[in-house]
């Protein structure tokens, strides 16, 4: 707001000392990316609307009795929200020395072992650059490496595998196995000598 008010404040006094073909040329333009712009709005508003892709495993993951997990933000975000709160995926920043709870919009008692029970770990190999930090797959299976190893759980009793998901369940409750003291901060995952 304080940039468009100086804008306001100083613009028409620069625009006033120009030639009347730079004004013509100006207005031209800005027309111009006006147009694009609107452009732009008509077609996004234009294409069909895209399914959440982590929508498509909460039926799963009920159907198997798995309601409390551990995983990445994007996932503990949007499958809590989308489920209605039915499935609790806990954000874990995942470390190669220890893994964390994520102090960021989140409840001290959700990493309370006493409290809480998350028996899985979920990846998405669907994650793409910019919100996790990794390309497309990199950064589920750097987390799968560094679940395993970080975590001191053991392997997992059992693995699966739906779309573009990969679900490690545990026969204990893995907040038992959070090292880390709660940070803010998103973590680096383990990205070598990992297992």
């Amino acid at each position: 707001p304080f940039g468009a008010v100086l804008a306001g404040r100083m613009v028409p006094s620069q625009l006033a000392r120009l030639p009347r073909r730079a004004k013509q040329a100006l207005a031209f333009v800005g027309v111009g990316v006006l147009a694009c712009y609107l452009a732009g709005l008509g077609f996004g508003a234009a294409q069909s609307p895209q399914a959440d892709n982590e929508q498509a495993v909460i039926p799963w993951l009920e159907a198997h009795h798995l309601t409390s997990g551990l995983g990445l933000y994007p996932e503990a975000n949007l499958i809590v929200m989308d489920s209605g709160g039915r499935v609790a995926i806990r954000d874990v920043v995942w470390q190669s020395n220890a893994d964390a709870p994520r102090a960021f919009e989140s409840k001290t008692a959700w990493y309370d072992p006493r409290q809480s029970y998350a028996n899985f770990v979920l990846t998405n190999g669907a994650d793409q650059w910019g919100m996790d930090g990794g390309g497309p797959g990199v950064l589920a299976s750097m987390i799968t490496r560094s679940a395993i190893a970080a975590l001191h759980a053991g392997p997992p009793a059992h693995v699966y595998h739906y779309k573009t998901f990969t679900i490690m369940v545990w026969n204990h409750n893995l907040l038992n196995d959070l090292t880390g003291k709660p940070t803010s901060q998103s973590g680096t995952p383990c990205a070598s000598d990992c297992v």
